[in-house]
Formats: C-alpha cells, sequence, structure tokens
C-alpha cells in the first residue's frame, strides 16, 4: 500500500524540496532582476523623450515668422508662358493667359528657429498653383543661415536654402489637323507652328522645385 504520509525532516525526499527551494529562490531573484532593468530602461526613455521634448520646445520658443511672398523662379516661368497667343484654324483667339494664370498663386511661408546664436534653421512650405494647362506642386522649404565672426567688427553669414518637391509640369493639348485629317497630341503653345506636333512635346515645360534652390554668403564689417 502506498503511504499517505509526507516525507519527515532528513527522509530520502529532502534533498528534492531543498533543491525545489533553491530553484524557486533563484527564479524569484531572476525576476527581480528583469524587472531592474526594465525600470532603469524605461526611466532611460523617459528621460531621453523629456529631453527631446525640451530642445524642440527651446527652438519653438525661439522661431520666428521670416518671410511671406508668391515669388519663386517657377512661378515667372508660368508668368512667361502666359504672354502671347494664336488664331485657330477657324479664325477663333487663344490667349495664353486663359491656361497660364493661376486662380491662387503659389505661396511661400518661411520660419527661422534659432539654434544658437550664430546658427538658425530656415524651414516652410509652398501652397503650389494650378492653372488650366500646368501645374506647381506644394512644396517643402529646407535650410540654415551660419554666422562667423572673424573679430569685433567684421563677420561673414552663410545661408542656404533649397525646396523640395514643387514640381512645375506643364500639360499637353489634343488638336484636329485638317491637313493630315487626324487628332495629334501637341504642345498647346505651338499648336500652330510650323512644327510637327510631336515635336513640340519636346518643348513642354518640366521642372523640379530644385531650381528655386539659393546660396548666399555675405560680408559685414561694423564700424
Amino acid at each position: 500500500m502506498y503511504s499517505s504520509r509526507l516525507p519527515q525532516s532528513g527522509g530520502d525526499l529532502a534533498p528534492s524540496s531543498r533543491t525545489g527551494r533553491m530553484l524557486q529562490v533563484n527564479y524569484a531573484d531572476y525576476c527581480m532582476k528583469i524587472l531592474s532593468r526594465a525600470k532603469i530602461t524605461a526611466l532611460s526613455m523617459m528621460f531621453a523623450l523629456s529631453s527631446s521634448n525640451v530642445v524642440a520646445q527651446g527652438m519653438f520658443e525661439k522661431t520666428f515668422l521670416l518671410d511671406v511672398n508668391t515669388t519663386s523662379i517657377r512661378s515667372d516661368i508660368v508668368r512667361d508662358l502666359s504672354i502671347g497667343g494664336y488664331e485657330l484654324e477657324g479664325g477663333a483667339p487663344v490667349n495664353f493667359a486663359d491656361w497660364y494664370t493661376p486662380k491662387f498663386p503659389d505661396l511661400n511661408v518661411l520660419f527661422l528657429s534659432e539654434v544658437n546664436p550664430s546658427l538658425a534653421v530656415t524651414w516652410g512650405f509652398s501652397t503650389g498653383e494650378k492653372g488650366e494647362k500646368y501645374k506647381i506642386d506644394p512644396g517643402i522649404w529646407l535650410g540654415f543661415i551660419h554666422r562667423i565672426d572673424l573679430d569685433r567688427h567684421s563677420s561673414v553669414t552663410l545661408s542656404a536654402r533649397t525646396l523640395v518637391g514643387g514640381r512645375l509640369k506643364e500639360s499637353s493639348c489634343v488638336a484636329f489637323y485638317s491637313i493630315i485629317d487626324s487628332f495629334e497630341e501637341v504642345n498647346c503653345r505651338l499648336a500652330a507652328s510650323t512644327l510637327p506636333p510631336a515635336d513640340t512635346l519636346t518643348f513642354l515645360v518640366d521642372e523640379v522645385g530644385f531650381i528655386d534652390t539659393s546660396i548666399s554668403i555675405r560680408y559685414e564689417i561694423v564700424f
């Protein structure tokens, strides 16, 4: 018959019981170490996030509106395209201004965020614009201004700015040519020219926002 009594201290099963207790203690210590490391990691992450928030908050506290304008190289290209026109085969006039005048011009808003007394970051956005035969995509302005003091009375300031996005792309037209009795894709502005329709497509405007990149160096003397 099997005995229902528990083993007494010092019996055959006692060493196994002590081993179980040791394993339980070691497992508890292991869990405590993991929890301690997790607490340290969590505190480190909280400190890093707090530090980044302080830096970001400090930068935004020193952020100013730098400029608001509706001028750019891409917009100037479109304004040039809007000049002129021609007559269709039936005598109807075509005015380029109807195709290349936007309802709302491309608006550029620029901000300046001071990093330190000699360095600032410039940033902002371009809303883009659209006409019947072209489109300027929105974009993001990024740049910097860095001043180097040469001595007490002179300094050099380097500034650069570029646009990410902001592509200008002109659309084509489909026109009917009675001389060949066919509809052809053509550059809208050159539909009445002597060029073959297919050859006019190479003159469609397609410019990236990078063409509005600017770099300047200014030397200043204070008397």
